[in-house]
């Protein structure tokens, strides 16, 4: 009888499981950890001393200490190069490429046990004393609480809202010349503006009171008459009422009398 591929089933199982899982949208990160646990810090090292120690077996205690070892180099030497590549340092990208390098071990492991008889073979054990078993349980516990514990204080952790802001031109007709004023809030909290539009230092639209809730927008068309002037600096001033004197985001744009105009209302931007 060939020998057991089993545990590789369940390596590669694993494996695609982190990958489905990372591209799922809105997954629970708690779920997303207990999965990516043994994808980073055993099943890469293991599969690798499958593949480059064959046919030969090493003891249980080493095995286990280069599994570990060879995950964390594996990984870190991933998040070195997904860090130059375009696709970057993502969930999705660390599951892509742990499981890829993970299979590629499993297969070449396989490839090497083929044909391999179970007969006379047996498994190396772990063999420890029972206070070895309990400084590795309390380790294993200290690292897997370390990693929740980062996973939850980065999505707890607070992140500073911000406000967009901008003046765009509209489309031009030979009767209009005007131009789309807009604020889009990415605050925390409800936050009541006041914005300003001047044309050539000249006040010519004022919003006492605009009031947004997070990802909530403002949009105001505002009428723009160029008159017998070449060309007309549109300035917009955002502030927040909370900080009244500070101007919090700040935008312009430059109109010009359209070439050969005869009603003074043609204008562009070049």
């Amino acid at each position: 009888m060939r020998r057991n591929n089993l545990d590789l089933l369940v390596i590669a199982f694993i494996s695609a499981l982190n990958v489905v899982w990372a591209l799922l949208p809105n997954r629970p990160a708690l779920i997303g950890t207990i999965l990516a646990l043994p994808l980073v810090f055993v099943l890469p090292g293991y599969t690798l001393i499958e593949a480059l120690f064959y046919p030969k077996m090493l003891n249980g205690t080493h095995s286990l200490v280069l599994s570990l070892g060879l995950s964390l180099a594996l990984a870190i030497l991933g998040g070195l190069l997904l860090n130059v590549l375009p696709i970057g340092l993502q969930a999705q990208s660390w599951a892509l490429f742990l499981g890829l390098v993970t299979t590629v071990f499993s297969l070449v492991a396989a490839y090497f046990r083929r044909g391999v008889q179970l007969t006379g073979t047996r498994r190396p054990r772990l063999r420890y004393s029972i206070s070895a078993y309990l400084f590795l349980g309390l380790a294993t516990t200290v690292a897997i609480l370390s990693v929740l514990y980062s996973v939850i204080g980065v999505e707890q952790q607070p992140h500073p809202g911000f406000t967009q802001f901008w003046m765009l031109p509209t489309v031009q007709t030979v009767t209009n010349c005007a131009v789309r004023l807009g604020v889009r809030s990415y605050e925390g909290t409800t936050v009541t503006y006041r914005v300003t539009m001047t044309m050539n230092g000249l006040l010519l639209h004022r919003w006492s009171s605009v009031v947004l809730k997070p990802e909530q927008t403002w949009n105001q068309i505002v009428p723009v008459t160029p008159g017998t002037a070449h060309s007309m600096y549109l300035e917009a001033r955002l502030y927040r009422l909370d900080q009244p004197q500070t101007v919090y985001r700040n935008v312009h744009l430059t109109l010009y009398n359209a070439t050969g105009s005869t009603n003074g209302k043609e204008c562009s931007t070049a």
